[in-house]
């Protein structure tokens, strides 16, 4: 049975127009969940038949996606769905640095501040507990604070990009936390409560940085752990010369790291169910 939140769930409905845009969301929380895996080869057909829909609005959702940066074309084998390397690690914080202090221009009505001290109350009593319906709500709540605070700043540009970066940074949480490591939200979390209803704006920006620095850190150490703990295999001896393949392997990155690809799909390391 499907989990009623999966992104693969084909109960849901959409009308006719709207099916590309069922496609897009759902293909993207599946990317954010890690349902898919970062440096997956997917098929324009298989997710069609994953979604229960046809081809065609599937086609115009991988475009989309494509364009957002979440795949990219596969030469005759489909799409690559982005993967994590310690570069798109720090590409991602350098953003966020960038823009999220912005939130300390937010101007939320009196309303608006009390649902925000509500919701990161909520997340930082929830935040502690180990099932995952405690785990989603905290995340939850902590998004709704955000997503409030965004709003309440009136940069609409703002409100596109900063959602995308957020999504990246709960995909990095959630592949690390499906591989056994620890999810390095809480180090973010901790601090980014403490100042969400602040009354003192200035602040606010700094604080904001050093929570983005203290997530930053926690994200590095649990991926390059989590890459230190998959298993070398020496390879095989050759006892004559190899025939050209036809299909050659990917050349490892230029700075010698091994490739996301072969981190994530390794079949000697246990994986977190």
């Amino acid at each position: 049975m499907l989990d009623r939140q999966s992104p693969f769930d084909t109960t849901v409905r959409f009308e006719a127009g709207k099916l590309a845009d069922f496609a897009h969301a759902r293909l993207r929380d599946a990317f954010v969940r890690c349902d898919i895996e970062p440096g997956a080869v997917i098929t324009e057909s298989a997710m069609a038949r994953r979604l229960g829909l046809g081809k065609a609005p599937v086609r115009t959702a991988l475009a989309r996606l494509e364009a957002e940066g979440w795949v990219e074309p596969a030469a005759r084998r489909g799409y690559l769905v982005a993967p994590i390397t310690l570069g798109s690690i720090r590409d991602i914080f350098e953003m966020r640095r960038a823009l999220e202090p912005l939130l300390a221009q937010a101007t939320p009505t009196a309303s608006d501040a009390t649902e925000i001290a509500r919701q990161r109350d909520m997340a930082a009593a929830l935040r502690p507990a180990q099932s995952t319906a405690a785990k989603s709500s905290a995340m939850k709540a902590a998004r709704e604070v955000r997503a409030l605070m965004l709003q309440a700043t009136g940069n609409r540009l703002l409100q596109v990009t900063l959602p995308r970066l957020w999504d990246l940074s709960d995909r990095l949480d959630n592949f690390l936390e499906r591989a056994g490591r620890t999810a390095p939200s809480a180090a973010y979390w901790a601090k980014f409560g403490a100042f969400a209803v602040a009354d003192d704006a200035a602040a606010m920006a700094p604080a904001i940085q050093d929570a983005l620095a203290a997530s930053q850190e926690a994200v590095e150490r649990e991926f390059l752990a989590f890459s230190r703990d998959l298993p070398i295999v020496a390879p095989a001896q050759a006892t004559a010369a190899p025939k050209p393949s036809a299909n050659p392997a990917r050349p490892p990155p230029s700075d010698g790291r091994q490739p996301f690809e072969q981190l994530t799909t390794n079949p000697q390391h246990p994986r977190k169910n």
